[in-house]
């Protein structure tokens, strides 16, 4: 009975992990999964562990079927088989239920909307926090990637309640109630600057722009605004797209 007892361990495990995985994945989408729990390396032990422990199980019950001597009591034989029966039903009914990772697009569920920048009469940075759904609370600027070294942060703020809508913010004239640090230097001679917006378990795709876009932005009038998008074959990862104020919440949403 130790093989059965421990192959029926194994089971239960095994389901147990993948039952776990799923909840956080779904309770912490941007810090759960993936690279932060060894690239899936976990998920597929687990699933290791299960079948070893499953084939422990066929390979004690076999003989046991198969002898002419007395079998052991039933409830031995059945209590870990319905432990492991109820855990493969929850785990099937949290697959079913909880989204995992994954949001209702299609993309990571942490991830919520999409900001993009438009400027001012006098050239100024705008931002548009587009909230799709959930909600967000800090802003940041930050400069290029410098590899070791930290971006230099060039703003960052906290709203006084968390945005769950669409929303303007001016870094250099923050809206009243906003806490942190306001952009302290000029934006507008900046050759590379990356802007982000998140919340707890939250954040909305960034987007990156220079002194140069500014420039064109403000001419091209407050309606027009920026916005990066994913480009496999861009050498950096992301190209800058423009569209009308109205246009940008379906790029965002949709």
């Amino acid at each position: 009975m130790k093989t059965w007892w421990s192959g029926a361990a194994l089971v239960a495990l095994g389901l147990a992990w993948l039952i776990t995985d799923w909840v956080l994945r779904t309770v912490f989408p941007l810090s759960w999964g993936g690279p932060n729990i060894g690239g899936g390396g976990l998920f597929l032990l687990a699933l290791v562990v299960a079948v070893v422990g499953a084939v422990l199980m066929g390979v004690r019950a076999l003989p046991v079927l198969r002898s002419s001597r007395p079998r052991p009591r039933r409830g031995l034989v059945l209590a870990p088989v319905a432990v492991d029966a109820v855990l493969l039903i929850a785990l099937v009914a949290v697959r079913v239920v909880l989204p995992g990772d994954t949001g209702p697009d299609g993309r990571s569920a942490g991830v919520n909307g999409q900001v993009a920048v438009s400027a001012d009469a006098t050239g100024a940075p705008v931002l548009l926090l587009e909230v799709c759904r959930g909600r967000v609370d800090t802003l940041t600027i930050v400069g290029p990637n410098r590899g070791s070294v930290p971006n230099q942060v060039f703003a960052e703020l906290r709203a006084p309640t968390p945005v769950t809508a669409p929303l303007e913010v001016a870094p250099l004239a923050p809206p009243n109630g906003w806490r942190g640090a306001p952009a302290s230097l000029p934006l507008t001679s900046q050759a590379f600057l990356i802007a982000s917006a998140e919340g707890s378990q939250s954040e909305l795709r960034q987007v990156d722009f220079s002194a140069g876009d500014l420039a064109e932005l403000a001419a091209a009038g407050p309606d027009t605004v920026q916005y990066s998008a994913y480009d496999a074959d861009s050498p950096e990862g992301f190209v800058s797209h423009r569209t009308s104020r109205a246009e940008f919440h379906d790029v965002a949403c949709s």
